[in-house]
């Protein structure tokens, strides 16, 4: 939800040396949220020294069901074995989604071999997975990016991240799709006493912004996109917000396909614009019906792009 209200000097970030081969002035940056219109209400799960509990949690969703959230963001997971739904924690997003409430997390930081934590397991969530999207470092200048004798002035995106939990879980689903995770421009506060880690600026300094990466941040960003969604579809049917199935369906179908393996990308890369015309275009018919498909599944071809359901066919 940044507004993009400031501007910040990239050359007060990097080093002295990274600074001469940036722009004339520095290069000025502005952070935007995916959804910059939303209310955001933070929920702190993880106390002092990242202690927590499982009740904890558990008071975090049922607080932010009761206090009318639409979406809820859950950047953790934990590799539980063996992964059955006896996990307390996917019962409550269960519970969630079973009030409207859609729920996304991140699938973990742990490499593409099967590492998929739960939460993220459960089918009724939207599981995220990371990609690159490497912006930030040219716009710094790490690598040589703006030295004509090693850089193309073009820089690599759209692939899968190296640190992104894909792979299998134990009932054989895999991620539902990917969002850029690997690494981009967050704010953060000099505020050491709410929060610690915004020092990474050269010599430490903070800066008011930092390189953030991981399913922390494709996470959110997808939390973001489903707020769209859900806005979307409200707008053109009378003030109607989708089912979480709904929003998961239209996030799934307009990702677009980065030529990974699905077990690392699921449907592929996140497409907020596409996602937003695909649910202001659904029709109340076809929000409900569809053509017959094998086993039960169904396509809707809408103006707006087009509408698959399920997210994922598990064939043994």
């Amino acid at each position: 939800a940044a507004q993009g209200s400031q501007e910040y000097n990239l050359a007060l970030y990097v080093s002295p040396a990274q600074a001469a081969r940036l722009p004339a002035g520095g290069c000025w940056v502005k952070i935007v949220g995916a959804a910059p219109g939303a209310n955001v209400l933070a929920l702190k799960v993880f106390a002092q020294n990242d202690d927590t509990t499982t009740s904890g949690f558990l008071q975090a969703i049922e607080y932010a069901v009761q206090n009318g959230a639409k979406v809820i963001n859950e950047s953790f997971g934990s590799p539980a074995f063996p992964d059955t739904s006896q996990d307390v924690i996917r019962d409550a997003n269960d519970a969630a989604v079973a009030a409207g409430v859609t729920v996304v997390v991140g699938s973990g930081d742990a490499g593409a071999a099967s590492t998929i934590s739960s939460p993220a397991t459960d089918p009724q969530v939207i599981s995220v997975g990371v990609s690159t999207t490497f912006r930030s470092y040219a716009q710094a200048d790490f690598g040589g990016f703006d030295n004509p004798a090693v850089g193309n002035g073009r820089w690599v995106d759209g692939n899968i991240s190296s640190a992104s939990s894909g792979g299998f879980t134990q009932s054989g689903g895999t991620v539902d799709l990917v969002a850029p995770g690997d690494a981009n421009w967050a704010l953060c506060s000099a505020d050491t006493t709410n929060y610690a880690g915004c020092a990474d600026g050269f010599g430490g300094t903070d800066n008011g912004v930092q390189q953030f990466g991981g399913a922390s941040e494709s996470s959110p960003l997808t939390a973001a996109a489903a707020a769209d969604v859900i806005q979307a579809y409200a707008r053109t049917h009378g003030g109607t917000d989708p089912a979480p199935a709904l929003v998961k369906e239209v996030l799934t179908s307009s990702a677009t396909d980065i030529d990974a393996p699905a077990s690392e990308q699921g449907a592929g890369l996140l497409d907020v614009l596409a996602a937003v015309k695909l649910a202001a275009s659904l029709s109340p018919a076809s929000a409900g019906h569809g053509f017959g498909l094998p086993g039960g599944a169904f396509s809707r071809a809408l103006s707006g792009g087009l509408l698959v359901s399920p997210s994922q066919v598990n064939v043994v």
